[in-house]
């Protein structure tokens, strides 16, 4: 999709008073299945350095 066309779309969602929903994802399984449930927005993470290092994956958020 185009910028123009996704930014269009976002805005008639707005202001037709609905709701966007963003997916925070970490791996190709959990984006498939947000893109699926029908997700406007997926934030890319990778958590799995704070997971090694034995910290949450909120921790990531923090980069």
């Amino acid at each position: 999709m185009e910028r123009e066309k996704i930014i269009r779309k976002l805005n008639t969602q707005i202001n037709s008073g609905g709701h966007i929903i963003g997916a925070a994802i970490g791996s190709g399984l959990t984006t498939k299945l947000a893109a699926l449930g029908g997700a406007d927005i997926l934030l890319a993470l990778s958590a799995g350095k704070y997971r090694i290092m034995g910290r949450s994956s909120f921790s990531s958020y923090f980069c």
